[in-house]
């Protein structure tokens, strides 16, 4: 009887230890709807990604379509956000992502997938991350049948 409390104790007690550790490779990087329409980037700082920290930095990208925004809980959450335009019209886009083996960075795939129709369209990409992760993410992104071979590095700060 004693053997078996102390086993159950052992593994109550690993059970503890595990899920206090704070290792990031259960992140759960969360995708979000957001309005696809142009964003209030400056012509300086035209980047493909970047992270929104709190709701006036939100509104003043999103200027005149605020209120179609999801509530984001700016406390608990950042915006990662990937923007660009596309020579067609925009279907849908997908995503995955993936721990380096390494496990010093994500690998982010997002795929733009896009119609026959040529009509120019702005797209966004938004996706929900624990204020707490700080893992560099890097992009790699297909528009339509074009791949970008650059892979963007972001890094959290």
């Amino acid at each position: 009887m004693i053997k078996l409390g102390r086993l159950l104790l052992i593994a109550i007690m690993s059970c503890m230890i595990a899920s206090s550790c704070s290792d990031d490779k259960d992140v759960k990087i969360i995708p979000i709807d957001v309005p696809q329409v142009p964003l209030n980037i400056e012509a300086t700082e035209k980047k493909v990604l970047f992270l929104v920290d709190n709701e006036a930095e939100l509104t003043r990208r999103f200027a005149g379509h605020a209120e179609n925004l999801p509530r984001i809980d700016f406390k608990n959450f950042k915006l990662l956000m990937i923007h660009g335009l596309s020579a067609c019209q925009v279907k849908e886009i997908t995503t995955r992502y993936e721990k380096s083996d390494s496990g010093d960075c994500y690998y982010m795939y997002v795929d733009v997938e896009t119609g026959d129709v040529a009509k120019e369209s702005y797209w966004t990409a938004a996706y929900l991350v624990p204020r707490s992760f700080n893992t560099p993410i890097g992009l790699a992104l297909t528009v339509g049948n074009i791949s970008d071979s650059t892979i963007y590095m972001f890094k959290f700060k």
